[in-house]
């Protein structure tokens, strides 16, 4: 087993609190997964979130998790806590003729697609001044395992599949990756962070200042789940941003990479 390469933090990198519940002050911060464990997320940054935001950040991940990237994690056998809570059948809108009927598909006869979404670019590494415009996005579809049988073994006009998720949970989701990783790789306390309203919903949020992602043709899979690194940006007025990449699903093709301003080096 690698060691875990980060030291505890001591501190919520999120609300700076030192303690992880208010009526039980003595017990340990949680351990933050920099990515969800339920997405293949390995890094660990120890005592690192109190109870009331771990809360907010859960309640993001299982949006998407058990929503739009269910059917990816569940026919590919990501990381679950619960085995037993691993579903059996994915609901399948069908359309034979007769109308639409949702059917309950095996895992095994699902026809599986991985869904994500493309954002452009964001708008700091311009150096403009925020404003709160909404983030949409783009799809980007890769289709998993078996696919076309699976789908033959369907008599229909049409399917329609149930995937769930929303521009904004995904770009809070991604918020959360790059603030973490930039704690663990740059030291908390040593940049200032600009994600923190995203991440805890406090409005404005200015996310398409600080979320999106890269233009073009993703590049090839990756033989690696999760890619994930940092750059410092220089601006032309001397202020250097961390920029945080992305990329999710990264084995399997098709899949975009993000990028995330997460703060300013002092």
């Amino acid at each position: 087993m690698t060691p875990n390469p980060y030291a505890p933090v001591g501190k919520c990198i999120y609300c700076d609190s030192p303690i992880y519940d208010e009526e039980r002050p003595k017990q340990k911060l949680g351990d933050e997964h920099i990515v969800a464990l339920s997405l293949g997320g390995t890094m660990i940054l120890p005592e690192a979130s109190c109870a009331k935001c771990e809360k907010i950040i859960n309640k993001v991940e299982t949006n998407l998790t058990r929503g739009m990237f269910l059917p990816a994690r569940t026919q590919l056998l990501y990381p679950t806590r619960n085995k037993k809570q691993r579903p059996k059948h994915l609901p399948l809108d069908i359309d034979s003729g007769g109308g639409l009927l949702t059917k309950q598909i095996p895992i095994e006869d699902y026809p599986g697609m991985l869904v994500v979404l493309c954002f452009n670019p964001p708008l700091a590494l311009l150096n403009i001044t925020p404003t709160d415009t909404p983030l949409t996005g783009r799809v980007a579809v890769a289709t998993l395992p078996n696919f076309g049988d699976n789908l033959n073994k369907h008599p229909r006009r049409t399917v329609t599949w149930k995937m769930g998720g929303d521009a904004p949970t995904y770009g809070r989701m991604l918020a959360k990756i790059a603030h973490a990783y930039t704690v663990a790789e740059v030291g908390y306390g040593r940049f200032k962070p600009v994600l923190l309203d995203i991440i805890l919903n406090q409005p404005p949020l200015y996310m398409t200042h600080y979320v999106g992602g890269e233009i073009g043709d993703p590049p090839p899979a990756s033989m690696e789940r999760i890619e994930i690194s940092h750059t410092i940006e220089d601006l032309y007025d001397g202020r250097k941003l961390v920029l945080v990449k992305i990329r999710l699903f990264a084995d399997r093709q098709g899949m975009p990479t993000y990028l995330v301003v997460s703060g300013e080096i002092f």
